[in-house]
């Protein structure tokens, strides 16, 4: 299965990004820095389920039928003259074990160190200010432009 094997650690990739986003989202408005157990616990659920909404998504997207047959013949199902989406189903079901990748044990080894989950916090809490910065910015603009059109338009009538 030479495909799954190239979308395997884009999958892994795709995952952490997800999670360090998630890291962030969770970081940024919080008034003090919670413990990295606090995190976990709090998106224990998330970190789990992310890896197979990704994983899932991904072999099903990105492997061609053909290979999906394949690998369901070599697992003993019998896939000549079968619908697409049940190949699609028994294909994710039997995509759901494979080498399945611990987020929590990544996350563990990344960030279990006060350091590293100190640095990622004020990270967050910088990119949060630069954004909401950038936000106001952005409306203040608005605003400046509506009057101008506003004002344009009496000038114009």
């Amino acid at each position: 299965m030479n495909k799954l094997e190239q979308i395997y650690p884009q999958a892994v990739e795709h995952t952490k990004n997800k999670i360090e986003q998630d890291i962030d989202h969770y970081l940024e408005t919080r008034p003090e820095l919670p413990t990295f157990d606090q995190y976990v616990s709090d998106r224990k659920q998330y970190i789990e389920q992310i890896w197979v909404n990704v994983w899932l998504n991904k072999v099903t997207n990105d492997v061609p039928k053909s290979e999906k047959k394949q690998f369901l013949s070599e697992k003993g199902y019998e896939v000549h003259g079968i619908d697409r989406k049940l190949i699609n189903k028994l294909f994710r079901d039997e995509m759901r074990t494979y080498q399945p990748f611990s987020a929590v044990e990544w996350l563990n080894e990344t960030f279990a160190k006060h350091e590293e989950w100190e640095k990622r916090y004020q990270n967050a809490i910088t990119n949060y200010i630069k954004r909401e910065e950038q936000k106001k910015l952005e409306e203040q603009k608005q605003s400046f432009r509506r009057e101008i059109e506003q004002e344009a338009t009496s000038l114009i009538e």
